[in-house]
């Protein structure tokens, strides 16, 4: 038998991992991380590593197959196959009209570079707005409050050399995910330990004793759903004492004075008693967060399952653009662009764009679009 060993990157998420893959008779038998990376460093997680089962289990479809009348499968060529669909879709599209066909693309599909692209294409020629991701799944707040809120074009800061990260309802040393600023997907946990040593101070905002609580510098174990509350005391907190990056906000934020009146009923005291976090863990918070040069919140999917969602998200976006924590002219920013073009970042904001509450909508309960997708719930 022979055996080769060949350098490539993870497909399994979008950390894209470095990887060496043992190949034997065509057939991949071993998957390790790339010790000689030096983003990367060898590192890979257990979905990663369990690649060749994968491909080469034996109850994997390895030809295509056509359901018969007794409900068992049978071998069909894939001409025949792609004939018999076409003329279906056809007939659908004739008698219920183009909505009556469907795409959904996982979170797995982002990871073919072709495969969303092509899906959406699809639509547009055929006239379907029932286009479906996991994104409106498992994290629609958070990109209805971004487009609601504006972002930053030159992005905010990275989690490398900050001197703060606060991560509110996710536990990226499990899941591997986190917004950008928050720890990388590869190798979580040596991340966060490491910039933790060189001063890095953690904040994490969960209901659970989660595996980045244990870790953290300080635990706000927050009342489900209260997470809106624990924000707007911390807000408030940090703009009556001044540790806002006061400058940034008189130059790039709308409606200063009147969100801070709506956050000023929002006391440490009045915010303890609702979201079970003590007053002085409250204000310690801010403090910390406030006083930072660098660092930014971030959030998982967590919140975007809970009560509030939306207004979690929201929060989040303001109490990191009150502290200015975004890239100012001339800084360095991270990955310019690999895997896909570059994108020009400038020192700009980006107006909001109202990603919800337009049509077309749905049959069932009358939903309307998210950033271009029908949410998933009305699938069904």
């Amino acid at each position: 038998m022979s055996k080769t060993t060949h350098k490539t990157f993870c497909r399994f998420c979008h950390a894209y991992c470095a990887i060496e893959v043992d190949v034997e008779d065509g057939r991949p038998i071993t998957v390790r991380g790339d010790a000689s990376d030096p983003v990367y460093g060898g590192y890979t997680c257990i979905k990663g590593r369990q690649l060749p089962e994968q491909h080469t289990t034996p109850k994997g479809v390895r030809e295509t197959l056509k359901r018969q009348a007794s409900g068992d499968f049978e071998p069909i060529s894939v001409h025949t196959a792609m004939d018999e669909i076409a003329e279906k879709i056809q007939q659908l599209i004739a008698q219920y009209g183009p909505r009556s066909v469907a795409t959904y693309v996982g979170s797995f599909g982002y990871q073919n570079s072709a495969a969303i692209h092509v899906a959406k294409a699809w639509h547009q020629s055929v006239g379907s707005p029932s286009y479906y991701t996991s994104v409106t799944i498992d994290q629609p707040s958070r990109k209805i409050a971004q487009s609601q809120f504006g972002t930053w074009s030159g992005g905010t800061h990275a989690f490398t050399g900050a001197d703060v990260c606060m991560m509110i309802g996710n536990n990226p040393v499990v899941s591997m995910y986190t917004q950008f600023g928050g720890p990388p997907p590869f190798s979580p946990y040596a991340r966060i330990r490491d910039e933790m040593k060189r001063g890095m101070k953690v904040i994490v905002a969960d209901p659970r004793q989660s595996e980045v609580a244990n870790r953290a510098t300080l635990h706000l174990q927050v009342t489900p759903a209260e997470d809106p509350t624990l924000l707007s005391a911390m807000i408030r907190y940090i703009v009556r004492e001044n540790l806002h990056d006061a400058a940034f906000c008189a130059e790039h934020v709308d409606n200063f004075a009147e969100f801070t009146a709506l956050v000023e009923p929002f006391t440490p005291d009045y915010a303890a008693k609702r979201c079970g976090v003590p007053a002085a863990d409250i204000i310690q918070a801010a403090q910390i967060f406030g006083e930072a040069k660098r660092g930014v919140a971030v959030s998982g999917t967590g919140p975007n399952m809970s009560p509030r969602s939306i207004l979690t998200m929201h929060l989040i976006g303001v109490l990191n653009t009150l502290c200015g924590r975004v890239n100012r002219v001339g800084e360095r920013v991270a990955n310019p662009g690999v895997l896909q073009p570059a994108r020009p970042r400038y020192a700009e904001v980006i107006g909001p764009e109202h990603a919800y509450g337009k049509g077309p909508w749905s049959r069932v309960r009358g939903l309307g679009e998210i950033l271009g997708e029908m949410p998933t719930a009305t699938l069904s």
